[in-house]
């Protein structure tokens, strides 16, 4: 079964041009109403998730919506070049609550099929962001 993909974000900075990132970063200026917010995508504890991966600048945001209940997710790794793993596995994120992992490199973390981080929640009251760091 095919994962749901989490689409990558890129955080409202700008060098040159808008959403190409230079020497500084500055904001486009003004900001507009809704551009700086973070689209949350419900997590799929059926198919479960992934999110494509720039190496070093893929930052991962999660958040538990449910008022009460706590659930978990689990990221997984790849075999480094000595075949170690580093699987986040069964993360608790109390309820209300946000947890944030990476930033990922391709080393460890980039799966082939699909390529990028994939990820498992245990309920779709985990809702996620994937940022593009500059």
């Amino acid at each position: 079964m095919a994962r749901t993909q989490v689409n990558t974000q890129q955080i409202p900075l700008a060098g040159p041009t808008p959403g190409t990132y230079g020497p500084n970063y500055y904001p486009n200026l003004p900001l507009g109403a809704g551009s700086a917010s973070l689209t949350l995508t419900a997590g799929d504890a059926v198919n479960n998730n992934y999110t494509p991966l720039v190496s070093g600048k893929t930052v991962l945001l999660a958040y538990n919506s449910h008022t009460t209940s706590t659930f978990t997710l689990t990221i997984h790794s790849v075999a480094d070049a000595t075949q170690r793993t580093g699987d986040v596995t069964n993360y608790a994120i109390t309820a209300l609550t946000w947890a944030s992992f990476g930033p990922f490199t391709n080393t460890g973390w980039l799966q082939v099929s699909p390529a990028g981080i994939t990820f498992d929640p245990t309920s779709s009251f985990l809702l996620f962001a994937a940022m593009q760091l500059p």
